[in-house]
């Protein structure tokens, strides 16, 4: 456990320095829509609707839905109710399957405390990542 917060705490530290660098988006993607699935996703996982989570993810990487129910349940229940979205920003890396990814990186308040849900896209909009930390 001490090792994944560490790693957690490693990736954070990351993100934030990269977070203002966020550099271009690959030509004919909208951020406004990466934002707007990005934040459907994580919604969905809110709600408890892993229909939706399953139905909104790529092939890919797609799990069953009771998958996604076991994994998200005790997340959602760690962090307690949602508030609100406290900023935005994306990342854009060069992977060797897929080409150009966008992870959009939604820093959110929780009751229990705020988190970063990354959610990492391909230039076709196919949501390939699903990640929660600790902020």
């Amino acid at each position: 456990m001490k090792k994944i917060l560490s790693l957690g705490l490693v990736l954070l530290t990351a993100l934030a320095l990269l977070a203002g660098c966020q550099g271009r988006l690959p030509e004919g993607v909208d951020k406004d829509r990466l934002e707007t699935d990005a934040k459907a996703i994580v919604d969905a996982v809110n709600a408890g609707d892993y229909q939706t989570v399953h139905d909104m993810f790529g092939s890919e990487n797609n799990l069953p839905v009771e998958e996604w129910e076991a994994r998200l349940t005790t997340v959602a229940q760690q962090l307690g109710s949602f508030e609100e979205y406290k900023s935005t920003s994306y990342l854009t890396t060069d992977d060797k399957t897929h080409g150009e990814l966008v992870t959009m990186l939604l820093e959110s308040q929780y009751a229990n405390g705020k988190v970063v849900w990354q959610v990492t896209f391909t230039t076709e909009y196919e949501i390939l990542k699903l990640w929660v930390n600790n902020a």
